[in-house]
């Protein structure tokens, strides 16, 4: 059997036509699609950038951040010749303050018999202005509890010494010739007022009350000493301080506020003690502060360097400067020693200004320095007064 061809129909016509459709319609949608794109992204590509920038901007320059140039501007150079100054234009500084030395600044010790009577009062005052001199200083009492003035307090009678002066008319006479008088007295170590007014006022043994105490040996000359824990031995004190600013004296320096020192001052004995030893003293330096104001005046209390220091504690017990003394007056005593040579037994001039400090942050509010006995060694006495910080606003020449 023969075999027949077999013939193919090739629909080629239909099939490009229908491709050429096809392609069209692909480019046109593509066609809408870009335009759609263009359209969408030139309606918000502007709004997008500026949102952006401002985002960056915020990140990258922040107003509380400065970067600084690594290139000096005109500003530049003005702020460092505004706040770096030159050395030739700079002002002085003021001085420091110094120690007035002048002689309203030194208060000079006198001796009661210059003072015994109205003349001889008069002819020492006009002696005294003719220096320049417009401070004074004369004891009153001592450490015997003797007094040098004709006192009317009543209990006080037998204390009067054979030379009494009339306080208020040598104030007046010193005050006539501009200067003005401070009293000086002893505090609690008083040995007449133990024995003669009340020995219950006085420091007994811690043994026996009944026995006074002492502060060395009778036949050595032991005293006893006034009790600072007595009130009726404080109101003594302030009897007198007062008594001194009614005859118009408004300056007292007041010495040996303090426990008794000597020997065996162990054996010390002062009854029902309700405080401490400095804070007993503390509440009779602000009696006589408060009594001090009262009277339109000023009370000063001294206290030895040695104390001070520390070197020898004395009747205090603990460093004075915990008393709390709104006046201090720093004593440093000369002492000759046998074989002529003058001492302080340690103290030296630099140590005015520890004592200083120390008396600021304690509620000082002035400070003055005396030098004891400085006749024995004028020049060594000058070291101190010299070497005083600015704080030492008074100097007593005893």
């Amino acid at each position: 059997m023969k075999n027949k061809k077999i013939k193919i129909k090739r629909y080629k016509k239909s099939f490009t036509t229908s491709n050429k459709r096809t392609v069209i319609k692909k480019t046109i949608v593509f066609i809408i699609v870009l335009a759609l794109i263009f359209t969408v992204g030139f309606l918000f590509a502007k709004p997008v950038i500026n949102f952006v920038g401002d985002k960056l901007d915020t990140v990258t320059e922040p107003d509380s951040v400065q970067i600084p140039d690594s290139t000096p501007t005109d500003s530049d150079d003005t702020v460092s010749e505004s706040t770096v100054s030159d050395p030739d234009d700079e002002q002085d500084e003021p001085e420091p303050p110094v120690v007035d030395l002048s002689q309203e600044a030194t208060w000079h010790t006198i001796n009661i018999l210059d003072v015994k009577d109205t003349q001889t009062a008069q002819n020492t005052a006009k002696d005294l202005a003719s220096q320049g001199i417009t401070n004074a200083v004369v004891m009153l009492k001592d450490t015997n509890g003797n007094l040098y003035y004709d006192t009317k307090i009543p209990h006080a009678q037998g204390a009067k010494t054979t030379t009494l002066i009339d306080a208020s008319e040598v104030v007046q006479q010193f005050k006539d010739n501009g200067i003005t008088l401070t009293a000086y007295i002893t505090a609690f170590q008083d040995a007449y007022a133990v024995r003669s007014i009340d020995r219950g006022m006085g420091v007994s043994f811690v043994s026996d009350e009944n026995v006074l105490w002492v502060d060395n040996s009778p036949d050595m000359g032991g005293s006893p000493w006034l009790n600072p824990y007595n009130t009726a031995a404080q109101q003594y004190i302030l009897d007198i301080t007062q008594e001194l600013y009614d005859l118009g004296f408004k300056q007292v320096v007041v010495s040996k506020l303090q426990f008794p020192s000597g020997y065996s001052t162990e054996l010390a004995g002062y009854g029902v003690q309700s405080m401490g030893k400095a804070e007993v003293l503390g509440v009779v330096s602000q009696k006589l502060t408060d009594q001090a104001v009262a009277n339109d005046a000023k009370v000063w209390v001294e206290v030895p360097a040695l104390a001070l220091s520390g070197i020898n504690l004395l009747g205090y017990y603990e460093s004075p400067f915990n008393i709390g003394i709104e006046n201090l007056l720093v004593d440093i005593p000369l002492s000759r020693l046998e074989d002529g040579t003058v001492t302080t037994f340690g103290i030296e001039p630099d140590m005015l200004a520890t004592f200083a400090q120390k008396a600021m942050v304690s509620g000082t509010k002035q400070l003055a320095v005396s030098v004891t006995n400085s006749k024995f060694d004028q020049t060594f006495a000058d070291t101190f007064y010299n070497g005083a910080t600015p704080e030492y606003t008074k100097k007593i020449m005893k």
